[in-house]
């Protein structure tokens, strides 16, 4: 029988709460080389931040596994 509830503060790192920045917009003019850049950048900053979403999310559910 459960007769007490404990909350168990959860330790986080504070750098899981930093997502790597969004690239700002190639400048003009715009070659397929500018784009192609900005795209990696868009999607390694994506990345970034869902990675540490799912560390979040593991901690938080007491899972190791990501």
């Amino acid at each position: 029988m459960i007769t007490r509830t404990e909350f168990i503060k959860q330790d986080i790192p504070e750098s899981a709460f930093d997502c790597a920045v969004r690239p700002a917009l190639p400048q003009e003019p715009d070659t397929d080389t500018k784009t192609g850049i900005y795209i990696v950048g868009l999607l390694s900053a994506h990345d970034n931040c869902k990675g540490k979403l799912a560390a979040v999310r593991a901690i938080i559910k007491g899972t190791d596994h990501f």
